[in-house]
């Protein structure tokens, strides 16, 4: 069993029982499936302590992450993104206000954080925050 994040979706320990839990952890369980768990019931049920379920959290958070950032940067909008950022570098090298060059970005802008807000919501980040 591994702790892999901490949500305030689910408030009800699949465990006791217990319910109106300011927020649960996802433990996945070795053959695959998903329970929530209070804080206290993750410990317990896991064998290990609360330091060890937090660090848990902590790695597997921080290779979604990863992944998150890795799949936007291969995606087509950043290229996109990109190479029309280099090219209106290339062309006009500074004659551009701020005003100008975010409006000429636009199109691009506007397409990468479509993709990014996906890209968040499917790795399960608040896509506010990622």
């Amino acid at each position: 069993m591994k702790a892999l994040y901490v949500t305030d979706e689910v408030d009800t320990c699949e465990c006791c029982g217990r319910t109106d839990l300011k927020a649960t952890v996802a433990m996945k369980l070795d053959d695959g499936g998903i329970l929530y768990y209070g804080r206290t019931c993750a410990a317990r049920n896991s064998g290990k302590d609360q330091r060890t379920i937090k660090e848990e959290i902590a790695a597997n958070m921080q290779a979604r992450k990863d992944a998150a950032y890795e799949e936007l940067n291969q995606s087509p909008a950043k290229q996109a993104w990109y190479d029309k950022r280099i090219t209106l570098y290339a062309k006009y090298k500074g004659k551009l206000t701020a005003a100008e060059w975010q409006r000429m970005m636009e199109p691009e802008e506007s397409a990468l954080e479509q993709v990014r807000r996906q890209i968040a919501v499917k790795h399960k980040f608040n896509p506010n925050s990622f």
